[in-house]
């Protein structure tokens, strides 16, 4: 997980500094945990069981939201 994780955060980092955010390591530390959290909510999560699996336009927009707030970091 860690190995992981820190891998993720690399690559999160150089999309980010491509992408021109200001603080492209900071920004991928909370894109990374926002995504974790949000795989986990909607996977394994309190309500995961009794809702309807996300669609992709669903997941679409949570993305979108989260790299425009991870681009004015």
């Amino acid at each position: 997980m860690h190995t992981a994780g820190l891998a993720a955060r690399a690559r999160a980092a150089a999309l980010l500094e491509r992408l021109g955010a200001p603080r492209p390591a900071q920004a991928a530390d909370l894109l990374v945990a926002w995504t974790d959290g949000l795989l986990y909510d909607r996977l394994a999560g309190a309500t995961a069981a009794t809702r309807p699996a996300p669609d992709v336009e669903e997941l679409t927009a949570a993305v979108r939201r989260m790299l425009t707030a991870a681009l004015s970091a």
